[in-house]
């Protein structure tokens, strides 16, 4: 493809490569718009009938104390490795800004049992870590 005038088509030839482009990124992002719907439907339709079904089913009582862990689990396993392993390579425990905001906000959170005290505290002890370290 010519972009330059030395052929004689260059104008056109730019032209059409500009209106490749714009269509290509207007596709990307339709793409992506689809991709959000399409899994938001999937999570949708997953999720409904079991939550539609548990107001009509009578669960055991100690069905309903197994799921009060179940939070805490989730959370954990996200958070985990976020914090210790922040590149993916290795556990880096004395330079690392977000493991040292985390002991922070966990050490606020027991003391002070207060959710808004607690990530602020975190977020701020993390963003000086990040900032001088």
């Amino acid at each position: 493809m010519c972009v330059s005038n030395s052929c004689g088509t260059g104008i056109p030839a730019r032209l059409f490569f500009d209106f490749i482009c714009k269509i290509t990124d207007y596709t990307n992002k339709l793409y992506e718009f689809f991709l959000i719907v399409g899994m938001a439907i999937v999570t949708f339709i997953i999720r409904y009938p079991v939550l539609g079904v548990s107001a009509r089913i009578k669960m055991a009582p100690q069905f309903i104390q197994i799921l009060r862990y179940v939070p805490p689990a989730v959370l954990t396993a996200i958070i985990a490795p976020a914090v210790l392993i922040p590149t993916g390579d290795k556990i880096d425990i004395i330079t690392n800004p977000r493991l040292i905001g985390a002991i922070a906000a966990f050490v606020v959170g027991i003391w002070r049992q207060n959710l808004l005290l607690t990530i602020c505290v975190g977020m701020i002890v993390f963003l000086i870590c990040q900032l001088y370290m």
